[in-house]
């Protein structure tokens, strides 16, 4: 079913203020401000509010407000994980590349 295909996909509060005030009343959640991290799901926008054109991702038509808030009756929390760092990762694969089977083998000692 189309149902089951369907990807849950979020979106940020827009800029445009006065579209953005109509998202806040929509959500009719009273002296509450969305934060730059706000965002809503797909869940909340009617299908003709989405657009499913391209297979990856699915986008919301320009100036849709959300309206569907029935089998949600407070506002989840979704817990998005920060963008991984680049430096990090290329610490870790400095430090692989130049440690040779020998020191990795000193090392694991060491720790023992």
């Amino acid at each position: 079913t189309i149902k089951s295909l369907q990807i849950k996909s979020f979106y940020r509060f827009p800029n445009n203020i006065d579209i953005r005030q109509k998202w806040m009343d929509a959500i009719g959640k009273a002296d509450w401000e969305p934060k730059a991290t706000s965002v809503l799901c797909t869940k909340h926008f009617r299908e003709e509010d989405l657009d499913r054109t391209s297979l990856s991702c699915v986008r919301i038509r320009e100036n849709s407000i959300p309206s569907l808030f029935i089998d949600s009756p407070t506002l989840e929390k979704v817990k998005m994980k920060p963008p991984k760092r680049r430096h990090d990762s290329l610490n870790q694969l400095t430090d692989t590349i130049e440690e040779s089977p020998r020191k990795k083998k000193l090392r694991q000692e060491l720790i023992k």
